[in-house]
């Protein structure tokens, strides 16, 4: 393909621009058209007849004559755009969930983050967001300042209002930190990351917020504000400590019902402190089956579905009243290895596991081969990444070599009753989750491994994973950050490894580096040695990345998705997207 500079580009967008300017205002010039026309005309020939008797008989004839006609061509009127409706309140925009969440108290007991789906965002505004140029910025947060390596200050933003109408101050984000380190709330994070990073928080005065931190190395953006929650709401909760079908947040959208199994909807906040959004309804559908989200969004019941699946996409990509946004995120997909499990602490049937999962088959299969074999971090972390000759490299899938490895643990792949046995889980309703855990089920049996599939609901698999740790893989995704990566997730003293017995103390020095250190360069050196580790190490099995599809009603009117988060429905009140149904 031939390439142009911008120069050449620009140069031959002026030309058209005017030539088409000056097509415009020239009167069009009459062409000569030739046409055959009927000209009727009467001749009189005089003609012999024969009979008896001569006579002389008149005929009329009608002549056919070539002649030039002058017409002026005339341009076709234009094609009539309907204008596009002004802005205003109203319509619902309804999105379609696999299953009911426990609840959305953003302490989050649960340790859900997919498993939510997305339903605990709209009554909770966070401290700061990342723009649509990925930087952050601050949001309920006004300002923060560093005085000294291990005191961070906070400055509220005043006027931010909770549903119930009382003001959010510094004292309820200290009350907010000290209910999320409370042991007996189990909070996610709260005792492997809160209580270790934050030595204390104290209100200045009603709008600064005093945090001291443990680690004064500690880079300032990986440092944890608490959940901007209610105290007042939460105190007189009749139902435990817990918020489960009720929230407490300053958000645009208030929870309004919530019909178990069926629906949860939230209503506008019309005064809410930022701008109120435009639209009137939030609604999250409980509809478990995605062709039947699918057929859903065909007729209209729903008007906003997030998929990443390709077979959604070839059934809704011609439909005249949808637009299909496609966009990268930092979501990836992984397999969680229990290295509580007898068999998962060889490291020959973990370098089998690693090399005989087909990557690529999945990517064709699920992704129609647009996703990306994938590490722990994604090609957004532009600067952090691992090479993708590197990451495939360490990831080669190798059928013979896994083999080899199994016949190190001691197993046989070619005698049934030699071979590894495993259980595998995934959870009911995530489509993506349960056709990669197919293949992968698929992969193994060829390499000598028969891994017994359980789809679960998504509280099982909760159960399994955090309490009877009844398994040995189980599918997973995970968000990564938008642009420098945080895998502190992989400490020894965090909830993930307490889970899957993961932790080891070499990497946890190379975090610590990593979290400290300011300079971007090595930041990103210390990074790629922990992915590294990750993957030579099968921390977890990673799979892949793949693009997000956003399928959307044209009816919303402004809505683009936010860069780098396919969970963020923010954008409908930050841009004042509006319905135009």
């Amino acid at each position: 393909m031939k390439k142009f500079s911008r120069r050449q580009l620009l140069r031959g967008a002026g030309a058209l621009a005017s030539s088409a300017l000056l097509a415009a205002c020239v009167t069009p010039t009459p062409q000569i058209v030739k046409e055959t026309v009927v000209v009727e005309k009467v001749v009189k020939e005089t003609v012999p007849v024969e009979k008896t008797v001569k006579e002389t008989v008149v005929v009329e004839k009608v002549a056919t004559q070539v002649v030039e006609k002058v017409v002026t061509a005339t341009p076709a009127p234009p094609t009539p755009v309907p204008p596009t409706p002004s802005p205003k309140v109203g319509g619902a925009v309804i999105i379609p969930i696999a299953a009911d969440p426990p609840g959305i108290d953003p302490c989050n007991p649960w340790h859900l983050g997919a498993g939510l789906q997305g339903v605990h965002v709209p009554p909770y505004d966070p401290w700061f967001i990342y723009d649509r140029e990925v930087k952050r910025v601050g949001y309920v947060a006004q300002s923060v300042t560093r005085p000294q390596p291990d005191t961070l200050i906070v400055e509220i933003r005043p006027g931010v209002k909770f549903h119930s109408g009382r003001e959010f101050t510094a004292e309820d984000a200290v009350w907010s930190y000290q209910r999320y380190i409370d042991p007996e709330l189990a909070c996610a994070g709260g005792q492997d990351v809160v209580s270790k990073q934050i030595k204390s928080m104290k209100a200045l005065d009603k709008y600064k917020l005093e945090v001291q931190i443990q680690n004064p190395k500690l880079w300032t953006e990986l440092i944890w504000l608490p959940p901007i929650i209610d105290r007042e709401v939460v105190e007189k909760y009749p139902k435990g400590k817990i918020l489960l079908q009720a929230e407490a947040g300053t958000g645009p959208w208030i929870l309004d019902k919530w019909e178990p199994q069926s629906y949860i909807s939230y209503k506008r906040n019309p005064d809410y402190w930022n701008k109120p959004p435009l639209i009137e309804e939030l609604r999250f559908v409980v509809m478990p089956d995605q062709q039947a989200q699918i057929a859903a969004m065909k007729t209209g019941q729903i008007n906003f579905l997030g998929f990443d699946d390709y077979k959604a996409y070839d059934q809704l990509k011609d439909d005249p009243n949808i637009k299909i946004h496609s966009f990268l995120t930092g979501n990836y997909y992984r397999i969680n290895v229990n290295h509580l499990r007898p068999a998962l602490q060889d490291k020959n049937v973990l370098l089998a596991l690693r090399h005989g999962i087909n990557r690529q088959q999945m990517i064709d299969v699920i992704t129609r081969g647009q996703g990306g074999i994938s590490g722990p971090v994604t090609p957004l972390s532009k600067g952090y990444v691992l090479p993708q000759e590197e990451v495939e490299r360490l990831q080669k899938y190798d059928p013979e070599l896994a083999k080899d490895y199994l016949r190190k643990a001691g197993y046989d792949p070619d005698n049934k009753d030699k071979r590894l046995k495993l259980i595998g889980i995934s959870i009911a309703g995530y489509q993506t989750f349960n056709d990669l855990m197919l293949i992968a089920q698929s992969n193994l049996k060829d390499i000598g491994v028969d891994m017994e599939l359980r789809i679960l609901e998504v509280g099982v698999w909760v159960k399994a994973r955090l309490e009877t740790k009844d398994y040995d893989l189980s599918a997973n995704n995970l968000g990564a950050a938008q642009v420098d990566p945080n895998l502190s997730l992989y400490r020894s003293d965090r909830d993930e490894q307490k889970w899957t017995g993961g932790g080891d103390p070499e990497l946890d020095k190379l975090l610590d580096a990593f979290n400290e250190e300011p300079d971007q360069e090595k930041r990103k050196q210390i990074s790629q040695q922990i992915q590294r580790k990750l993957i030579e190490d099968v921390r977890e099995i990673y799979l892949f990345a793949t693009p997000t599809f956003q399928a959307v009603s044209k009816k919303l009117i402004g809505y683009e998705p936010w860069p780098g988060d396919p969970g963020s429905i923010r954008a409908l009140d930050w841009e004042q997207v509006y319905w135009a149904g």
